[in-house]
């Protein structure tokens, strides 16, 4: 077992404790020098410099041996095995500094194989949506062209609808109005015909009317002639004079009994005439309102016409801008994916170039680093190694100067001016 460093330190002198603290030191330092220098050192200076601590150990150890009275034994035993557990440890460290730079290798390169996975995977994702873009944009003006022919399709069978439809519509019209005349006409035939029955049938009556006015006037009078014979049969006058005056009286009666008869009949007849001129008057205003609705219908029919040709022309005009608008976007777009074509390109060639910047980089800075962390250690171990061997030199002639002369031995110290040069 290891003793303590009360019951070490306790029996044995402070020149042996330097002397100690000095040999490990330099152990230390040793197991520093002998890592990885870093690049642009000179290999046989650090050999050399190597050497010169394996030189100032071994005195160190030298001097402890030299203090060392009973225990020389246990002493050089416990060295050994501190030296054997030393070198299995600075083996072990080398070899765990080995493992972890290997390990630190290999994630710089699984970093670098997986970033360079990571954009092959990304270029692979670009490539494929541009291509999904290039066809979504064919596939799109695929259906817009025939969106366009389909919609001059539709104008065309439309048009051809609409000029079927105009022409039976104009000959629906004619037809109807053939036989709103020809109703009209039978309408006014059949009214004619009533209105002459009717005529008719008043002349009938008012000619009823006047020879039963007649009969009663001459069956009046017969009655009255009787009347005036059996009142005054004394005063008949004589023959001829009666037949003279009754000849007058006949013929007065017959005037005055059948003048209500002509009276009537001109009545009639000025009745006719009014009622046949306002027949013609009536069918006159029909006749002309009949044309006024037909002039009108005409109109109606070719304003339809022209609206019907107006808007077919707008159609048209506006059918033939939406062909030109889509073969001005199908331009444009093919334009636009020249130029996104372009970009990607562009963009995929500074990706690679930013990859390559970026690793280039990366492995300079992990380089820089090690190599800046390597030369740190190498002047931190240098200067340690500098007061270490100060110390031990001045240890020796402190230690010399003590010493008798017959007991001294001769001991080649490391200079400070080798170890400066380093």
């Amino acid at each position: 077992m290891r003793p303590s460093p009360r019951s070490s330190h306790a029996g044995s002198s402070p020149d042996r404790r330097e002397y100690q603290i000095i040999s490990a030191q330099l152990e230390n330092i040793l197991s520093e020098a002998c890592g990885e220098p870093p690049s642009g050192a000179d290999r046989a200076l650090i050999e050399k410099r190597i050497t010169e601590l394996q030189g100032a150990l071994e005195e160190a150890g030298r001097r402890i041996r030299e203090k060392q009275c009973l225990a020389e034994r246990t002493r050089e035993r416990r060295f050994a095995d501190l030296q054997q557990r030393r070198a299995k440890i600075y083996e072990e460290r080398t070899e765990e500094i080995m493992k972890e730079f290997e390990r630190r290798r290999k994630i710089v390169a699984d970093q670098m194989e997986e970033k360079r996975f990571y954009y092959n995977q990304r270029n692979e994702v670009v490539g494929g949506r541009i291509k999904s873009y290039r066809n979504s944009f064919l596939t799109a003006q695929a259906a817009l062209v025939e969106k366009a022919e389909a919609a001059r399709e539709k104008r065309d069978k439309m048009l051809a609808r609409l000029k079927e439809e105009r022409a039976r519509s104009i000959e629906e019209r004619k037809e109807k109005a053939r036989l709103r005349m020809e109703r009209c006409r039978e309408v006014a035939n059949r009214r004619k015909q009533n209105e002459e029955a009717v005529r008719r049938e008043k002349r009938l009556a008012f000619m009823r009317h006047g020879e039963e006015i007649a009969r009663r006037q001459m069956e009046g009078d017969g009655v009255r002639q009787g009347r005036n014979r059996t009142r005054c049969p004394s005063q008949r006058p004589p023959r001829k004079r009666s037949e003279t005056g009754d000849s007058a009286n006949g013929a007065t009666a017959q005037t005055t009994r059948y003048k209500p008869h002509e009276m009537l009949m001109r009545e009639l007849k000025e009745k006719e005439e009014q009622h046949r001129a306002r027949y013609e008057a009536e069918q006159a205003s029909r006749l002309y309102e009949i044309q006024l609705r037909a002039h009108a219908r005409q109109k109606l029919i070719e304003k339809q016409w022209e609206n019907y040709s107006a808007q077919l022309e707008r159609r048209v005009q506006r059918n033939d801008e939406i062909i030109k608008m889509a073969q001005e976007k199908k331009r444009r777009g093919e334009q636009a994916q020249m130029n996104r074509e372009a970009r990607d390109q562009e963009a995929g060639e500074a990706v690679t170039r930013d990859v390559e910047e970026h690793r280039k980089r990366a492995e300079d800075l992990e380089l820089q680093r090690r190599q800046d962390a390597l030369t740190k250690n190498y002047y931190k171990w240098n200067d340690r190694a500098d007061r270490v061997i100060l110390q031990l030199q001045e240890a020796i002639r402190a230690d010399n100067e003590m010493q008798s002369a017959k007991d001294r031995k001769g001991v080649i110290l490391p200079q400070l001016s080798s170890l400066r040069s380093l």
